[in-house]
């Protein structure tokens, strides 16, 4: 599933893309079913529970489906009907344009390897603090520090587990989950000239306490690369939430709108 993305009112699906919607409980009873509301219309889709949650599907996103959804969770518990509603979904369909990308407000994006200026890939990187290079995708790449306006290679020996984490969280990915030297290049640049002393709590990278490096020199083979566990899911509430998985790094070209 792809072509989502958090708008300032909610979760925003590009026209004809497909998406899921999830519904889940607390694992208290078995059995139960799901039945999934939608106040854009009087339509209404019913799943039994598995595993205590059910998976809506819409293979095309299209302007029928923008509006409120709600999960309602039916049970039959000790010889009474057991019904809880979960709160609102507000979901947008949207055009897909090159302009309406909106990664995070930290992250900034860019198009790289296109035929023109208004072509490629976009890549999204953090423009102040971290990016990670060379990688399959947002949550892989060497970990590259913006340094005096240049970008330096971190050495594996001074960034640890804690670091890791705070890097991934920082882009929204996942948990660590391989942290090696050399796994993507060398690099050309520069190498930081620190050793990060994260706690694992922070926002930001250079939230970070730093230290002195013990080392002077960095050995070939040692710029460290990053492997996140890929993008979290996007949690509304406790008992309904919009999964997915798609990165933003994908194919767009510009986009001409008059108004």
């Amino acid at each position: 599933m792809g072509g989502v993305f958090r708008g300032h009112q909610g979760p925003e699906m590009f026209r004809g893309y497909n998406f899921t919607i999830t519904c889940s409980t607390q694992p208290q009873y078995p059995g139960g079913s799901f039945l999934l509301t939608f106040t854009g219309s009087n339509r209404t889709q019913t799943q039994p529970a598995v595993n205590h949650s059910a998976a809506f599907l819409f293979p095309a996103a299209d302007d029928s489906h923008q509006g409120n959804y709600s999960c309602v969770y039916d049970n039959y518990v000790f010889s009474h009907n057991f019904s809880s509603e979960s709160e609102l979904l507000s979901l947008t369909i949207t055009d897909l344009q090159a302009q309406s990308v909106s990664p995070p407000a930290e992250h900034s994006v860019r198009l790289v390897n296109g035929t023109t200026s208004c072509s490629g890939t976009v890549e999204v990187f953090n423009e102040e603090s971290v990016r990670l290079v060379d990688g399959a995708g947002l949550c892989s790449g060497r970990v590259e520090v913006k340094s005096n306006q240049s970008w330096a290679s971190v050495c594996e020996a001074d960034f640890d587990q804690q670091d890791a984490e705070v890097v991934c969280g920082e882009f929204g990915c996942g948990a660590p989950a391989a942290l090696q030297g050399g796994l993507y290049g060398e690099g050309g640049g520069q190498t930081w000239d620190k050793e990060f002393q994260c706690k694992g709590n922070e926002s930001l990278l250079l939230d970070c306490d730093t230290s002195d490096r013990k080392h002077n020199t960095c050995l070939p083979g040692n710029a460290v690369g990053l492997t996140c566990s890929g993008k979290k899911q996007f949690v509304t509430q406790s008992t309904l939430f919009l999964t997915w998985s798609e990165e933003y790094e994908r194919q767009y070209r510009c986009v001409l709108v008059r108004k």
